[in-house]
């Protein structure tokens, strides 16, 4: 008789606390015990909100503390800061956590029955819930308070609220992103991790079926149980095996807070257009996101290049229809795409190979500015080749921008090279669609693309 099968327990989000640890004594000589403070009534109602609560003292692992305190404030999807005490490690760690989280941010405050410090200027224009103490700095009225934290924390799951003043005061401020690089060994790093929900997510990854692994996987969890990490994990591994479909309605059931980064809106985009089309209702909501990204927050490298995506697949749609006239607008609107984003980040060749290329499939009009262009796209690939977290893709510029400029005998070890960072089969055919439009033009305009044919073929047998 077999041993039943069980499922790891579910990575729930995490919820920092930010307090004092100890006893701590006032001025007055009233003593207050946060730690009592903390199992009595912090921790019970962080978990009734279904939240795992965290504080640095009771974090059982290697390296330097404040590293990985720093880690948790920055990572962990909500925070509880205890400000009943002056203390100069709480007010600092919670500028650390406003500076970074607009959101997901609540406040305590003990209320004894003589004051034993004020709110400092700074903060007293702020939200506090209140929590009673006596005259010797006990808790009383655990219960009422419990819940009441319980309460704020769950509505803030649910709601996308911004708590950080810095946030809520400085129009237009923007927090910290993620960028391109980032997306492409996120799920690998994730996946490092020692929680079972990791190595569970590796091993489904390195199955033959992954598609199914994957699905199998996913149903075992409340995708509202995980931490946005484990979230971003799972999402991002549909990418990996061009399970779009999945990916869009993975994405839907992500929390509010892991939809709304700029990194989940763009890998959103992304799977939208790949899932519905050129020409599909889709692609054109991924459209409007990244339109409403670039409004938000400026130009990026990402997420110029994903919209440049958008309309150069619509260019191939209207090409293939012998809709000529609609293509060359598409054409256009990619070009500049990609070129906005190349121009915002010079150092990102993904971007500025893109827009070589489709300059080349312009014709006589865009190559002066096409060959002005690929060197500059060349010293960024080449730049990034000789770094240890280089990828994929900077090997696939070289590859594409030696055929543009017929320098074939570069070309075999760079396909090694390429091939030996591990991408998955969407990032070939992507380099293999690229240079498919490449022969297309060629062989329009009279050009041999014997090598460039066989280039092809080769990559596609890889990609097997």
């Amino acid at each position: 008789m077999g041993s039943m099968v069980t499922c790891p327990p579910p990575v729930r989000q995490r919820c920092f606390v930010i307090m004092p640890f100890g006893k701590k004594k006032f001025s007055t000589g009233v003593e207050v015990d946060f730690d009592s403070v903390y199992a009595n009534l912090i921790g019970p109602a962080v978990e009734r909100a279904g939240l795992e609560p965290l504080r640095a003292d009771t974090e059982m692992f290697g390296g330097i503390i404040h590293t990985n305190m720093l880690e948790q404030i920055l990572l962990c999807d909500y925070a509880v800061a205890d400000m009943t005490m002056d203390n100069a490690n709480v007010f600092w760690e919670l500028g650390v956590r406003h500076g970074f989280w607009p959101t997901g941010t609540v406040l305590l405050r003990g209320n004894p029955p003589v004051p034993v410090s004020r709110v400092p200027f700074d903060l007293n224009f702020m939200k506090y819930l209140p929590y009673q103490l006596d005259e010797k700095g006990g808790l009383t009225g655990i219960e009422d308070t419990a819940l009441k934290l319980t309460d704020l924390l769950l509505h803030t799951q649910e709601n996308v609220v911004v708590d950080s003043p810095l946030y809520s005061l400085i129009q237009g401020i923007k927090p910290p992103e993620i960028d391109r690089r980032k997306t492409d060994t996120l799920r690998i790093r994730f996946t490092r991790k020692p929680e079972p929900f990791y190595r569970e997510l590796d091993e489904a990854f390195k199955k033959k079926d992954k598609g199914e692994a994957l699905a199998e996987f996913v149903g075992k969890y409340s995708v509202r149980t995980l931490d946005s990490s484990a979230q971003v994990a799972v999402f991002l591994s549909f990418r990996e095996k061009s399970m779009w479909k999945d990916m869009v309605e993975f994405y839907c059931l992500m929390g509010a807070c892991v939809r709304e980064s700029v990194l989940a809106r763009e890998q959103y985009a992304l799977a939208l257009n790949r899932f519905g089309g050129p020409e599909s209702q889709e692609s054109y909501e991924a459209e409007r996101i990244l339109l409403e990204l670039l409004e938000q927050r400026g130009d990026s490298s990402e997420t110029c290049a994903l919209l440049g995506r958008i309309y150069k697949d619509r260019y191939d749609g209207a090409l293939k229809a012998g809709r000529d006239e609609e293509a060359l607008g598409y054409l256009e609107q990619a070009i500049e795409s990609y070129l906005r984003g190349f121009e915002a980040d010079p150092r990102d060749a993904y971007p500025g190979i893109n827009t070589a290329t489709l300059m080349f499939l312009m014709g006589e009009g865009e190559l002066k500015k096409h060959r002005d262009l690929l060197p500059a796209v060349k010293w960024a690939a080449r730049l990034r080749t000789t770094r240890k977290d280089s990828d994929y893709w900077d090997f696939a510029t070289l590859i594409e921008a030696a055929v543009l400029d017929d320098d074939w005998d570069i070309i075999p070890p760079l396909v090694g090279k390429a091939m030996i960072k591990g991408p998955t089969p969407w990032m070939v055919e992507s380099t293999i669609n690229n240079l498919g439009l490449i022969r297309e033009v060629r062989e329009r305009r009279g050009l041999d693309a014997q090598k460039l044919n066989s280039l092809i073929e080769r990559m596609g047998n890889l990609k097997k």
